[in-house]
C-alpha cells in the first residue's frame, strides 16, 4: 500500500505550527466561556482575563508543542541567513575578483597635449 503522507520537512513544521496555534485558540475560547459563564465579566473584560489566563496557562500546558514551533521558525530563519550569507559571500568573491583585474592592468594616462 502506498503511504499517501507528505513527509517533506516543511509539512511537519506546517503541523506543528498549525496544531499549536488550534491549541491556544481552543484554549483561549475555553478560558472566555468558563469566564463568561461563572463570573460577571462579560465581553471585552471577559476576553482580556482569558487572554491572560490562557497565556498563563499554555506556558506550562503547551510548553512540548511551542518548543516545536520554535524549532521550525529557527529552521526557517536560519534557512534564510544561510542563504543571505551566501549571497554575501560570493558578492564579496566577485568584488576581489574585480579588484583583482583592475589592479593586473596597466594603468595608462592620457596626456593633454596642446
Amino acid at each position: 500500500m502506498p503511504d499517501t503522507q507528505d513527509s517533506s520537512p516543511g509539512s511537519s513544521k506546517a503541523v506543528a505550527i498549525l496544531v499549536y496555534t488550534l491549541l491556544r485558540v481552543g484554549l483561549f475560547a475555553l478560558v472566555w466561556a468558563l469566564i463568561a459563564f461563572l463570573t460577571p465579566l462579560n465581553g471585552l473584560w471577559a476576553a482580556a482575563a482569558a487572554i491572560l489566563i490562557s497565556g498563563a496557562i499554555s506556558v506550562v500546558v503547551l510548553d512540548r508543542q511551542r518548543g516545536e514551533v520554535g524549532a521550525a521558525a529557527a529552521g526557517f530563519f536560519g534557512r534564510i541567513n544561510a542563504r543571505i550569507e551566501a549571497s554575501a559571500a560570493a558578492e564579496d568573491e566577485d568584488e576581489d575578483d574585480a579588484s583583482g583585474e583592475a589592479q593586473e592592468q596597466p594603468q595608462h594616462k592620457a596626456v593633454d597635449q596642446e
